[in-house]
């Protein structure tokens, strides 16, 4: 396993970005490399909570791989695009505590 205190943004342009997009990217990059790496160590039918954690990591990294793809034009579009990226990335912060192995 590679060391686990550096993140790489392959999805990011290597030039300036907002920190608000670094942050978000790093939030969401964390937990591909969680799943990529470590979710398969889990038990995820050993209770109800873990089942529900699970469906949460899945919906999240469905939602996070298509977002990724989307290139907003107009600042109509920033604006919404920004408010789902927030309420995505809260509800990733919600059950960081889960994201162990």
């Amino acid at each position: 396993m590679k060391p686990g205190n550096k993140i790489l943004f392959p999805d990011l342009k290597e030039d300036w970005e907002e920190v608000d997009k670094m942050m978000l990217y790093s939030c969401f990059t964390l937990l591909e490399n969680y799943v990529e790496q470590e979710a398969s160590l889990n038990d995820w039918n050993s209770s109800e909570k873990q089942k529900s954690i699970k469906t949460e990591i899945d919906e999240l990294m469905s939602w996070w791989n298509t977002r990724k793809q989307i290139n907003l034009g107009t600042v109509d579009e920033e604006e919404n695009q920004d408010a789902t990226d927030s309420i995505m990335l809260m509800r990733l912060i919600l059950i960081r505590t889960e994201l162990w192995s």
